[in-house]
This record gives C-alpha cells, structure tokens and sequence, in this order.
C-alpha cells in the first residue's frame, strides 16, 4: 500500500518538530566542557550552540566536573544499595500506599505491616553492620501506614459503617 517502498519495507518517517517551536526562545548551555554524549569516557567541548570536535580523556576534566560525577555516582550507588539491601522496606511503603487508595478484606494493609517489619528488622541489622544507607525511614513510614488503614479497615468492619455513608 502507501506505507512501504519499492522492495516492500516500510518507509522511514520523517518528523520534523522545528516549525513548532519558531519564534520560541532556547536556552542553551553556556560554552564549556561538558560529558561527551557520545562517549562516557570523554569529555567534549559545547560552544554554547554547537557540540565541536574538541575532546579531552574524562581523567584530565576539571575539578569542577569531576566532583559533580563523583556525587553522582555516590547517589546512584546509594540508591542501588538501598534498593539491593532492604527492598522490603520499600514494598512496604509501596504496599500502604496502595492501601490507603483500595484495601480489599484489608488484605494490603496487612501485606504492607509484614513488609514494612521485615523492613524495619533489616534496616537495623544494617545499621548495626555500618551501613549508611538503610531504609529505615521508608520501613517505618510503610508499617506505620499499614497499621493506621488496618485500624481503618477494622472500624469500618465493626461499624458496619463505610467512610462515605
């Protein structure tokens, strides 16, 4: 049909979205040396309009730029460890999250006590193993809201009575 070329393939679509935003201003980055788009090993020089041609080794980037990739990676190496170390925690608090929007035979909110305990016990085996990054926060706030919707779903059973009538 229409959508193919001559050796039966589809046709490459091409979009083009500068029509949309003529007139508008952009502010661009200002000239210097930023991380290579290309290359994670590299660092490339933005002329303030343009990537040029102008690269260095990541190692030889100012101090500047390598403190700003140091905190980074300590974040997302913080954030990985969390999420290895104590994923209960964080399911935990994902399940009373849920709990508080539907809560079924309150099913979630006790799911979401279990969690945010078992969260709880590992973030203090962490804490007492040196670690920094425990989850102990997200643990608690999940068994916290896990007990507050079960003691909601258990007054609302006894009562007989629903939040809305």
């Amino acid at each position: 049909m229409g959508k193919n070329d001559a050796r039966g393939q589809p046709k490459a679509i091409s979009l083009d979205f500068r029509s949309l935003f003529e007139g508008e201003t952009v502010a661009l980055p200002p000239a210097g040396w930023y991380f290579d788009p290309e290359s994670s090993a590299t660092m490339r020089w933005w002329s303030g309009e343009e990537w040029t041609e102008h690269q260095r080794p990541l190692a030889t980037a100012s101090p500047a730029a390598q403190r700003q990739l140091t905190g980074r990676v300590a974040r997302l190496e913080n954030a990985r460890q969390l999420r290895l170390s104590n994923a209960f925690a964080w399911l935990g608090l994902l399940v009373a999250g849920v709990s508080v929007i539907v809560n079924p035979v309150g099913i979630f909110s006790v799911i979401a006590v279990v969690f945010g305990s078992i969260g709880l016990a590992r973030a203090n085996r962490l804490r007492d193993g040196g670690s920094a990054v425990t989850g102990r926060g997200a643990a608690i706030a999940g068994l916290v809201v896990g007990l507050v919707t079960l003691m909601i779903f258990g007054a609302v059973l006894l009562t007989g009575r629903t939040a809305i009538g």
